[in-house]
């Protein structure tokens, strides 16, 4: 019977001493050299001492050959040779470090102040204007980048954005040259655009400026000037969706064609986003109302994959509401009214279903997942409370029989209570980038005012009341209007500027206003009071000048506080939601933009007998 037993053969080795090696390759080269001259009697001899020679292999004594001393070498050691039978598991991490010129230098900017406007775009800026939805970040870190680098206006843009952006976190930056540096990329920006070829690529390059152009002017507080861009943007991206959808229906190749930089869903999404914002805050906008009615409904699946997914998911909803909304706030419609009713037969049951799988899709990714990382965590909660803040108002407005009928608010008392919860939450994760000490606990950072909008004139208040005790703060860069309140609240963190799909501050507003409860509505105007940010139109500070005004005007005529009022007149706090008749309430706020950053804001009020009533006016600067 044959032994099956297994006999042990060492592996062979190539791990011998350098010099060893070094020997034997040099030979065989020598070899290869002479060959040629040789016959093949004559080169047997030096084949044989070649094999002679490797026949006498190293020993493989470290640290040095034994060999090799023996012949008098001197041994250059060994290499480090890792088999798979001897790899331990372990692991090097290598990290290649590239030295390539940064993208500013690549694009030879050679003034320094440019280039510093440009890297604070590539690296702060691009990455905090989608706020807490990184998801987008791509837009802003690379479509609008590659763009730059191939077209000198946006590239511009680009560079006067980064300029306002450090001087908008920072004013004491102001004498650093950044206001400047931003003016004069402006300047450049729009000399490049006038320069340029009239065709569908410069149109495409004028949208994508166009864009940066409104953010320029909202960190400078020009909301004119932004409008004024908005408008022009909207008008100009009709005209370029018409001609990019007549090329591709009469089927221009794309080898005739240039790549666009930006998709064309991207820019609709972005000039959608700035139009929504302006009819929120009461301007005219360039599509009716009906245009949002007809945008196609959200898909809406069983479940969430991202948030991304259900931001736009949301969105089209909040769209389609808030055409509805403005239909009926434009015509005024009542609740008794037959065409405010044919808008809630046909819109209100179709979109609270939406919202109501909305919901339920949204409820199974709000969880933040354990694989993320503390940011990413503390993004993904910042980005969920401001969702759950805007189905909570979608919600409410859904409950109304009419959005004009301001005392029907009073019946969304529950769901003012549970905005005002998860704004307190979403404040907290703002301000303590989401560790787990309280508000109370957290020393707040001061810093200096944002250039806001200045409030030059209230308009409908009564001449004699001075509301909101108002003070102005001399400034030689920003003339500053702010309530005397505000003075004594501490400012959190560095300002925020995003172009969020969604802000927090719409919905806060709207607590501070709509609601007749007290205590929830100064619970809302500290929050806003609090956030010290600007998203898009919508500027936090802003906004609470005017909910304390409204707060004001509708306390001053509670006829329990008449008596109430102390020598020095200050006004006492209104004790119960009763206490505020319905011909105090202010149902509207009319902004009006004048010059740079000058603001009027015009109070409407409904009149004893029912009518509506123009009041006169309060401005404002950012």
């Amino acid at each position: 019977m044959p032994s099956t037993k297994q006999v042990k053969h060492r592996a062979y080795t190539r791990t011998g001493c350098k010099t060893c090696n070094l020997a034997c390759t040099e030979i065989q080269r020598a070899l290869a050299v002479v060959a040629p001259l040789y016959t093949k009697p004559l080169l047997a001899p030096l084949i044989d001492n070649n094999r002679r020679i490797r026949k006498v292999k190293c020993d493989e004594t470290k640290p040095q050959c034994q060999r090799c001393l023996a012949r008098g070498r001197t041994c250059d050691g060994y290499v480090e040779v890792t088999t798979e039978r001897g790899k331990t598991g372990s692991f090097t991490f290598v990290n290649y470090l590239n030295h390539g010129p940064s993208l500013s230098e690549a694009l030879f900017l050679q003034d320094t102040r440019q280039r510093r406007a440009f890297e604070f775009y590539q690296l702060r800026s691009s990455l905090e204007l989608c706020g807490p939805f990184q998801e987008e970040t791509e837009v802003w870190n690379r479509l609008l980048l590659q763009a730059a680098y191939h077209e000198p206006a946006i590239r511009h843009a680009v560079c006067a954005l980064g300029g306002f952006h450090q001087e908008y976190e920072d004013e004491a930056l102001h004498a650093s040259g950044f206001l400047r540096t931003g003016l004069e990329q402006y300047s450049s920006a729009i000399k490049a655009l006038v320069a340029a070829n009239e065709d569908l690529r410069c149109m495409e390059v004028t949208l994508i400026a166009c864009i940066v152009f409104t953010f320029c002017e909202l960190l400078q507080g020009h909301l004119g000037s932004a409008k004024a861009h908005v408008h022009s943007g909207l008008k100009l991206l009709d005209t370029y969706g018409a001609v990019s959808r007549e090329l591709d229906r009469v089927g221009v190749s794309n080898a005739n064609q240039q790549r666009p930089y930006f998709p064309l869903s991207t820019l609709t999404i972005l000039f959608r986003r700035l139009e929504r914002q302006l009819a929120e805050i009461g301007q005219q906008t360039v599509h009716t109302a009906r245009h949002s009615l007809g945008s196609p409904p959200p898909h809406l699946p069983d479940r969430f994959q991202s948030i991304a997914a259900a931001t736009e998911s949301l969105e089209i909803i909040v769209d389609r509401l808030t055409g509805v909304t403005l239909e009926a706030t434009t015509k005024q419609l009542v609740k008794s009214s037959s065409e405010m009713a044919a808008l809630r037969d046909t819109w209100y049951l179709p979109l609270s279903q939406q919202l109501d799988h909305w919901k339920k899709a949204f409820d199974r990714i709000s969880s933040p997942d354990s694989t993320r990382s503390p940011a990413q965590a503390n993004h993904h909660r910042e980005a969920a409370l401001i969702l759950r803040l805007w189905y909570l108002v979608s919600r409410l407005f859904l409950l109304l029989d009419s959005p004009n009928e301001v005392m029907d608010y009073d019946g969304c008392m529950p769901i003012f209570r549970s905005m005002v919860d998860v704004a307190e939450e979403l404040l907290h994760v703002q301000n303590t980038g989401g560790h787990e000490s309280t508000l109370s606990t957290t020393k707040p950072r001061k810093r200096k005012k944002t250039p806001a909008p200045i409030i030059e004139a209230f308009v409908g208040l009564k001449p004699k009341c001075d509301p909101c005790e108002l003070e102005r703060v001399e400034d030689k860069d920003f003339g500053t209007l702010r309530p005397s309140y505000f003075s004594r609240l501490p400012i959190l963190n560095k300002a925020v500027f995003t172009c969020t799909a969604l802000s927090p501050v719409p919905p806060v507003f709207l607590i501070a206003t709509r609601c007749r409860e007290p205590k929830l509505r100064r619970q809302a105007l500290q929050i806003l009071s609090k956030f010290n940010r600007r998203d898009g139109f919508w500027d936090s500070n802003l906004a609470a000048v005017c909910a304390e005004a409204t707060l004001y005007s509708e306390e001053l005529h509670t006829t329990d506080l008449h008596d109430q009022r102390g020598k020095g007149g200050v006004l006492m706090e209104t004790g119960s939601a009763q206490q505020i008749p319905a011909t105090a309430r202010i149902y509207g706020i009319q902004p009006q933009f004048g010059e740079g950053r000058s603001l009027t804001l015009e109070f409407l009020k409904a009149s004893p007998q029912a009518k509506v009533e123009q009041h006169s006016e309060m401005s404002h600067q950012y």
